[in-house]
């Protein structure tokens, strides 16, 4: 294929299977994920093949083994943000549950465990992240579920209410796939080590 001819409508394609939303808005959401393969393939002279197969297979790659079966939870009222989390922890090996309203979540959480879930602070109507995280903070099946809240505005004030409900994290949106890659590994590393720790404790 010539970078020349396809390599737009081919990549455009491959995003939108992916990720089912429109190219140019999904580029300017993902612009941390792809911004150098971006530059190569509007200036595709000697690069568009090569930058093609780099995205052929970021999209294509089997994921780390090692976080097969571990499940992550996203709670959140944009699709968007919903797709793109879970398309992106997938593509690492993760399983993923997503839902759309904070009663949805809590019901998830409830029946499914998850290892970690990413929870939206504003979720309107229905019941907003503070009062999501209390609830799975004050239920015994999932209190020790680690969260981390998500939100577009950061205030002080809005980080300590985070905090005050029981949650793990804070992150700001948008949110780049490499800090939620992180984050989600941290959550479970730090959870795993005080299930040994509580285990060790009491022996």
């Amino acid at each position: 294929m010539s970078p020349r001819s396809g390599l737009i409508p081919q990549l455009s394609r491959e995003l939108r299977r992916v990720f089912c939303y429109n190219f140019k808005n999904l580029q300017k959401l993902c612009n941390s994920l792809w911004r150098v393969e971006y530059s190569g393939i509007i200036n595709p002279i000697g690069k568009g093949e090569i930058m093609w197969e780099k995205i052929q297979a970021f999209f294509s790659g089997r994921g780390d083994s090692r976080n097969n079966g571990k499940l992550i939870l996203v709670i959140d009222d944009g699709e968007v943000e919903r797709k793109f989390m879970a398309a992106t922890l997938e593509r690492k090996g993760y399983t993923v549950l997503t839902a759309a309203s904070g009663d949805e979540g809590i019901r998830l959480a409830q029946e499914r465990k998850p290892d970690a879930i990413f929870l939206d602070f504003i979720m309107p109507p229905g019941l907003n992240g503070k009062e999501v995280c209390t609830k799975l903070k004050s239920d015994e099946k999932t209190r020790d579920i680690p969260v981390v809240f998500l939100s577009g505005s950061v205030t002080p004030g809005k980080v300590i209410d985070c905090y005050d409900v029981g949650a793990e994290y804070y992150l700001s949106k948008p949110i780049s796939a490499a800090t939620l890659l992180e984050h989600t590994r941290l959550l479970i590393e730090d959870a795993e080590f005080g299930k040994k720790q509580t285990a060790q404790a009491q022996e």
